[in-house]
């Protein structure tokens, strides 16, 4: 069962994208790695775009890759990754379901609970990257697994196939600032840092 969303009014329609670096949040080791085995399995049996396996935390358009602006993203990555560690609570997410928007990046997606501890870490990074985000106000938690242009009926069969079953967790324990200049396979990461203790160097 798929739930069809609304298009997202902050919807950065599709890439190749100029000037945009994200928050991203990443799985812990072991599970990041089955996840990137299905994201990449879907890439190819549908012939989309691959990339890392991620719940976006922020995204930060307008942002011109010059060294001095990045090296500003960087230190308040590394002041917002700090606070993050403050939070005792558990840094697992619940996903409740599959999603999907008529959106080339929200194409299609698991459905995350938007808990407190969630609420209270895209607060922070709203707050301390006030001055070079635009955030909408409104976070819905999602982890992608495809993106691309593709009919709702193609959608549903990829749904029907996939091996998992609600409610299933991901446990997040880095968060990373990603360069997501053009199309998905030249995105990289910028720089990654620790937001759990028990992943705390």
């Amino acid at each position: 069962m798929v739930s069809i969303l609304p298009k997202n009014s902050s919807d950065m329609s599709k890439p190749p994208f100029k000037d945009v670096f994200s928050l991203w949040l990443m799985a812990k080791e072991d599970e990041h790695r089955i996840w990137e085995v299905l994201i990449s399995q879907l890439a190819r049996e549908n012939e989309t775009a691959r990339f890392a396996p991620h719940m976006t935390l922020l995204g930060l358009p307008d942002q011109p890759s010059t060294q001095p602006q990045v090296n500003e993203l960087l230190i308040r990555g590394e002041r917002l990754a700090q606070r993050l560690l403050d939070y005792p609570r558990t840094t697992a997410v619940e996903f409740v379901g599959i999603g999907s928007r008529n959106s080339y990046i929200q194409s299609l997606f698991l459905m995350g609970v938007p808990t407190r501890t969630l609420m209270d870490w895209f607060n922070e990074a709203c707050s301390i990257f006030s001055k070079v985000a635009s955030p909408a106000g409104i976070y819905m938690p999602h982890f992608s697994l495809m993106y691309g242009d593709l009919s709702i009926e193609k959608k549903l069969a990829i749904v029907r196939d996939l091996p998992m079953r609600f409610p299933c967790d991901i446990t997040f324990d880095r968060l990373a600032l990603y360069n997501c200049n053009g199309m998905p396979d030249e995105w990289h990461e910028v720089a990654t840092w620790p937001i759990s203790t028990t992943n705390k160097k």
